[in-house]
């Protein structure tokens, strides 16, 4: 595994400002950081992590991140508008990160 220290400062300086869109925007403080925190995580597994061993395993890992990405921002989008509790919101998030970490895990014990 090699960690590409530029794309990942670029990544975590994505996610920042995406959660600053969310704070400028009117959204509450857990969501804000829920949603930067995901980002994070997606960006840096997207941009600055590969497998060199792996490169195949690499380019799927990097598709699925950045296609959850988009759904996470889409779905946070959407649970904000319709106002959601934050219990709701937590556990949205929360499934989605889990599910995240499971296909990621699976595509990394392929091998390919």
């Amino acid at each position: 595994m090699k960690v590409n220290i530029f794309m990942t400062i670029l990544a975590l300086a994505a996610s920042a400002l995406v959660g600053y869109a969310f704070h400028a925007s009117g959204c509450e403080p857990l969501y804000t950081g829920i949603s930067t925190a995901l980002f994070a995580a997606f960006l840096v597994t997207g941009m600055g992590i590969s497998f060199e061993e792996y490169p195949r395993t690499s380019m799927l890992i990097k598709v699925t991140c950045f296609t959850l990405l988009v759904l996470t921002f889409v779905l946070d989008l959407i649970l904000i508008a319709c106002e959601v509790s934050n219990p709701t919101f937590i556990i949205i998030n929360g499934l989605l990160a889990i599910v995240a970490l499971a296909i990621c895990y699976m595509l990394y014990q392929s091998k390919q």
